[in-house]
């Protein structure tokens, strides 16, 4: 895990302007009702590292764990995040991250092999720790596209 550290940072850090670039005045737009604003899309980073947080540490201090799983839809619905100061995500998201990166930087390698159960599946720590870097780095490209259509 140590020698992708600086790999996890390049994707923050990326994530981190992108939303930096999102004016406040477009970050509620929806380019159509069933998409999400760039503030949804925010907030649903947030709950996702919020989750991968429990995980990551939990599973440093058990070898097996049941915890239930994240559905994004109701939880972007419950937040309302539209409602939201824009600057407040931003610094959210921002801190949360830089505190995941700590807890991955530091985690103890002999709890990688831990497992989070999840519908009759288990995911290693190892595995859960490099999905949430894939999960940001995939809505990289979805923010991207979100940001030219709200601009249009």
């Amino acid at each position: 895990m140590k020698n992708e550290i600086q790999a996890f940072a390049a994707i923050v850090h990326r994530m981190v302007q992108l939303l930096a670039s999102v004016p406040d005045s477009l970050s509620g737009i929806k380019p159509r009702p069933e998409d999400w604003s760039c503030k949804e899309i925010a907030c649903h980073l947030i709950d996702s590292a919020s989750n991968n947080h429990q995980r990551f540490t939990r599973l440093q201090r058990t070898a097996r764990l049941d915890f239930p799983a994240y559905d994004a839809e109701p939880w972007v619905v419950v937040e309302k995040p539209r409602e939201m100061e824009w600057g407040a995500l931003l610094d959210l998201f921002k801190a949360y991250n830089t505190f995941l990166l700590h807890l991955v930087r530091n985690v103890d390698d002999t709890c990688l092999g831990h497992v989070w159960a999840i519908g009759g599946e288990e995911k290693s720590l190892a595995f859960l720790m490099r999905d949430y870097y894939r999960h940001l780095e995939w809505h990289i490209d979805h923010l991207e596209k979100r940001i030219a259509e709200v601009r249009r």
